[in-house]
């Protein structure tokens, strides 16, 4: 309930009121939330030391995006080279952490003391993801029974139907979206 209600004030805040939601789009609210958005590549000699320096180049290795909060620094990192497709979702999703008010002990957003996943935050990002990505009312309240129309309304790629099913029923099930 509490992604829902965060993605809805988002759309609303921002006066986003029709589908596709553009990656443009999401990267002005989370720059507007005081968040850089940095593309990193990890093979370019550059971008390894200044992420090694800041700690976070092992993850910077294993994942396509993540969110980095310290005293002076808010970014939003994401791997260059990712297809469209992925970049508006993992976007989305960091945008999920940030206005959600995630925060960590290491200051990767989403991560616990030692590297761990914090769970509860990967669901309520992914949550808010979706019901930024396809708002309900889109579709009414019951949007499983609009596989078909997925691609059509978030301009993802068939592929990308069914893990946007699996995510929207996975925050169904964990009551997220009720």
């Amino acid at each position: 309930m509490t992604s829902r209600y965060h993605a809805v004030k988002i759309l609303l805040e921002s006066g986003l009121n029709s589908l596709p939601i553009t990656i443009e789009q999401i990267e002005k609210i989370i720059n507007s939330k005081g968040f850089s958005i940095i593309n990193y590549d990890i093979n370019y000699s550059d971008h390894i030391e200044i992420l090694e320096d800041m700690g976070v180049l092992s993850l910077a290795k294993r994942v396509k995006a993540f969110t980095y909060t310290s005293k002076n620094e808010q970014i939003v990192f994401i791997r260059s080279g990712i297809s469209t497709n992925d970049k508006r979702l993992l976007l989305a999703h960091e945008l999920g952490h940030i206005v959600m008010g995630h925060m960590s002990a290491n200051a990767v957003v989403g991560y616990k003391p030692g590297g761990l996943i914090d769970e509860g935050q990967e669901d309520e990002a992914n949550a808010f993801a979706a019901a930024f990505l396809l708002p309900a009312r889109a579709f009414g309240r019951d949007v499983s029974v609009y596989p078909n129309k997925l691609s059509h309304y978030i301009q993802l790629k068939k592929k990308w139907n069914v893990s946007i099913m699996a995510m929207i029923m996975r925050a169904h099930s964990l009551g997220y979206l009720s």
